[in-house]
C-alpha cells in the first residue's frame, strides 16, 4: 500500500509518520522492517517509547527518528515543537540509558509470553463454534468474534461476573458483528485460566 503511494508521497513532499511501538510483538507477519529502511528516499519520522517496549506507561518517554530527508526538511520545526512544549522530566531522560542496557532481555521474554499466549488462545478457540478469531500480523492483543450474541456490553459483565476481564470490541473501533478483546501480556496460567472459562462459557 505505500509502494503504490510512493510517487505521490515524493510530489508532495508530505513525510510519513511510522509507529512502531508494537514492532518487537510481530506475529502472523515474520519480520517488521523499519518503514525508513524500505523507503529510505522518503521523509520518515519513526515513533517509538517506552510505554509499551518496557511496559513502563508511568515514565512516559517517547521519541522521534528521523531519516535523512525527514532530518533535512522537518528536523529545526520539530526541536522547535519539543522545547517549547513536549519536553520529558529529567529522570526518565537520566534512566533511559540503563532500561536499554538491561530492559532488552525484558522485551525477549514479553515476545515470547505473548507468542505462546496467542498460540494457545488459537488453538483452543478454534474447537469453539461459538467463536472466531483471526491470528494477528503482531500487537500483543486477540479480537475474536462472538457468535450467539447481541449485546458486547452485556457479555463482558457475565463474563466478569465469572471471574474474566475482557473489553468489548467496540472500545477499539466500529466492526460489524460482537467482538471481545483479550490481552496475551497477561501471565500464562491466569491467561490459560480466562481462555478456559470464556469457552466454558460461550460452549
Amino acid at each position: 500500500m505505500v509502494r503504490a503511494a510512493v510517487p505521490e508521497l515524493s510530489r508532495l513532499g508530505l513525510p510519513l509518520i511510522c509507529d512502531e511501538v508494537f514492532a518487537p510483538f510481530s506475529y502472523g507477519a515474520p519480520t517488521t522492517p523499519p518503514i525508513a529502511a524500505l523507503h529510505p528516499d522518503l521523509p520518515v519520522f519513526t515513533l517509538n517509547g517506552i510505554s509499551k517496549l518496557f511496559a513502563l506507561p508511568d515514565l512516559k518517554l517517547g521519541w522521534i527518528a528521523l531519516n535523512p530527508p525527514a532530518h533535512t526538511a522537518f528536523a529545526d520545526r520539530l526541536e522547535l515543537l519539543n522545547d517549547t512544549f513536549l519536553g520529558a522530566n529529567s529522570l526518565t531522560q537520566t534512566l533511559l540509558p540503563h532500561l536499554f542496557a538491561q530492559g532488552m532481555a525484558f522485551v525477549a521474554a514479553m515476545v515470547n509470553r505473548v507468542r505462546a499466549n496467542l498460540d494457545l488462545a488459537l488453538a483452543r478457540f478454534a474447537g469453539c463454534p461459538n467463536l472466531t478469531a483471526q491470528p494477528p500480523d503482531g500487537g500483543y492483543y486477540l479480537f475474536p468474534a462472538v457468535h450467539g450474541q447481541e449485546d458486547e456490553d452485556a457479555l463482558v459483565l457475565d463474563l466478569l461476573a465469572g471471574g474474566v476481564l475482557v473489553h468489548p470490541g467496540y472500545f477499539y473501533g466500529d466492526v460489524p458483528g460482537i467482538h471481545i478483546m483479550l490481552s496475551a501480556l497477561t501471565e500464562p496460567a491466569r491467561f490459560a485460566a480466562g481462555v478456559e472459562r470464556l469457552v466454558a462459557t460461550l460452549e
